[in-house]
């Protein structure tokens, strides 16, 4: 006959989070206390036994096994090969690290238990499952002997129906008045629940440990971030906790058993909840309202550092998917007429160029606008772009189109999702078109030969202002078979001017000595740096000089007008810069014989609206010799 013994085991960190005991070593063992009931106490029951007392129990063990990584064991006690008909049993586990962690500790035993079974008798043998879960006081003192600390909680949706949040990365940190500890980090299950372990180190710790720790015996003052992965295998972050969070009452100084509820919202969702609308271009930059120039001034420039725009430029705002029950339609329009950005909008009549459309076709660019998630069965981050071929022959570009056909061409992702109520939900992501201004705002470059080192562009080779206007549209779609639409209150905004720039500095530098004696002369006695610089939006000018053997250069600065170094130039008619008397460079560096390296940097006052142009070089060496 067989008696078949299962448990599950963990500890408790709160009434709702268990510590599963994972990969623990369990001996189910013949027990002689005196008084043995029919149900575990296990307040009563759990010890700690010594080396001894273990081997005295292993010898009466009847069975034994290791958990799952769920907690779960199964001990069959097989009476052919032992006398046990019934009568109290222990429960023994052998832990020689902290359940679920890799790292290992000396190895302790601890009773857990000691009852005599209620076993269910059938024709096949006897069974009997037992749920062991250790109480938290002693749980924690356990954790907190070992200076182990754990926070246990779930993650949920913010909207109503609440839903767990699975498949999802939860970091903790500890807010310090010196620098933020990185706690540690888990994933959720697929109710939402996840386990962060750490040692105490962790938050006790400073930079002048061991000398002096912050923490001797408070707990850390917790915060937390949350991050997602979307379709992509990009990482999408759901949750970000400012580190003032730590300092509240509810965060501050936690136990090393400490339980939480968090939650992620996606936004504004479902028909009715507003109308799409245009009103950035980027991340960095907000257009004119009508009471306000927000982030541009009357010209068109960008910014406290009046950028222009350059590449590829994105139009950012709300794209929602309906209002009152009906898809929304948007689209871009441009205008090389312009008019000073605070005046009355620049006619509708002059934009006659669609993005995506007919002599527009070359504007669009691919761009994320944002994602579909699902939180049952599994949380899932669906990235959904507008491409091209979503836009309608006129330009019109619904996200449903752009949401459908992600779902189409995805062989993982089931379209027919899409039509179940509450599902699937739209996470806007504030893009809303691309436009390739490289395509529309076209210059020839200065001429190479327009100039040399140290001399002026001639003003016939300098590059103009150029600017370009944009126009947002935008509607209900009643009945798009019988054109029934109604223009939605956003339709019709206008950027009156953005200053648009696609061209190379024009850059030259040379030794002044060079000019005369050639290239490859060596130099003696005093040089010279000479140098031309020429755009229409010209932020920072240097000039480094280093020798060869020496990694580190020398800045080289020059009193003229405008002087070098030129950094941060915010003076929108200054386009030129050069300098045919040169820089001494013996004024700045002592010579030795040597090769020397000469760079002239330029960055242009030039921004996409998500981040600015990087700078650029060009460089020239000579060889010196007293």
């Amino acid at each position: 006959m067989i008696y078949q013994y299962s448990a599950h085991l963990a500890g408790r960190i709160c009434t709702e989070c268990l510590h599963h005991f994972t990969n623990v070593q369990v001996i189910l063992a013949r027990s002689y206390e005196n008084e043995c009931t029919n149900q575990p106490n296990i307040n009563q029951a759990f010890k700690q036994l010594t080396e001894e007392e273990f081997k005295q129990r292993y010898e009466q063990r009847l069975s034994e096994g290791t958990t799952d990584k769920d907690g779960n064991v199964g001990l069959p006690i097989d009476t052919g090969k032992t006398d046990y008909s019934g009568g109290c049993l222990e429960v023994i586990v052998v832990l020689t690290g902290l359940p679920g962690r890799d790292q290992k500790m000396p190895t302790e035993y601890y009773r857990i238990a000691y009852y005599d079974p209620e076993w269910i008798r059938t024709g096949q043998g006897a069974f009997h499952f037992a749920e062991l879960l250790i109480p938290v006081n002693i749980w924690c003192a356990f954790l907190r002997k070992h200076a182990l600390w754990v926070i246990c909680g779930q993650v949920n949706s913010c909207d109503k129906p609440v839903r767990p949040i699975s498949n999802v990365t939860v970091k903790a940190y500890d807010t310090d008045w010196i620098q933020d500890d990185y706690l540690g980090s888990d994933m959720t299950d697929s109710n939402g629940w996840f386990l962060i372990v750490y040692d105490a180190e962790k938050f006790r710790k400073t930079p002048f440990s061991p000398f002096i720790n912050i923490e001797w015996t408070g707990g850390p003052d917790v915060y937390f971030k949350i991050d997602g992965v979307d379709s992509e295998g990009n990482p999408v972050t759901l949750l970000e906790e400012d580190r003032s969070r730590g300092r509240q009452p509810d965060r501050e100084n936690v136990t090393n058993c400490f339980c939480t509820k968090l939650c992620v919202t996606t936004g504004p969702t479902g028909p009715g909840i507003a109308d799409s609308a245009w009103t950035g271009i980027g991340t960095d930059f907000t257009i004119p309202d009508s009471t306000d120039l927000n982030d541009f001034d009357a010209a068109g420039y960008a910014g406290a550092m009046k950028y222009a725009f350059t590449g590829v430029t994105r139009m950012t705002g709300q794209s929602m998917q309906y209002v009152n029950n009906h898809s929304i339609e948007y689209r871009f329009l441009v205008s090389q007429v312009t008019a000073d950005n605070g005046t009355p909008f620049v006619p509708e009549a002059n934009f006659t160029t669609v993005v995506g459309v007919g002599a527009g076709t070359n504007l669009f660019v691919t761009t994320k606008i944002g994602q579909m998630w699902r939180f049952t069965p599994l949380f899932k981050i669906v990235t959904i772009k507008a491409i091209l071929a979503d836009l309608d022959p006129d330009g019109w570009l619904d996200v449903n189109k752009s949401i459908e056909r992600t779902f189409t061409d995805d062989p993982s992702l089931d379209p027919a999702e899409l039509s179940v109520p509450g599902l699937w939900q739209w996470v806007d992501l504030d893009g809303m078109m691309a436009i390739n201004t490289t395509q529309y705002i076209k210059h020839a470059n200065i001429p190479d030969g327009a100039a040399g080192p140290g001399e002026v562009v001639p003003a016939a080779d300098r590059l103009p202002i150029q600017k370009m206007a944009v126009r947002f549209e935008t509607r209900e779609v009643i009945d798009k078979a019988t054109n029934n639409y109604v223009t939605l209150p956003g339709s019709g905004m206008t950027l009156n001017a953005m200053v648009v720039n696609n061209n190379p500095a024009f850059m030259k530098v040379a030794m002044l000595e060079h000019l005369s004696l050639g290239d490859c002369a060596p130099l003696s006695g005093d040089v010279h740096v000479v140098y031309t610089v020429c755009h229409p939006h010209l932020d920072d000018v240097t000039i480094t000089v280093r020798k060869n053997s020496d990694p580190t250069a020398t800045g080289l600065t020059a009193a003229t007008v405008p002087p070098i170094p030129l950094i941060n130039n915010t003076n929108t008619s200054l386009d030129h810069i050069s300098n045919i008397a040169g820089i001494k460079v013996n004024d700045f560096i002592t010579m030795t014989k040597c090769t020397y390296i000469v760079k002239l940097n330029v960055r242009r006052r030039l921004h996409n609206g998500d981040s600015a142009v990087s700078a650029t070089h060009v460089d020239t060496s000579f060889y010196w010799e007293p």
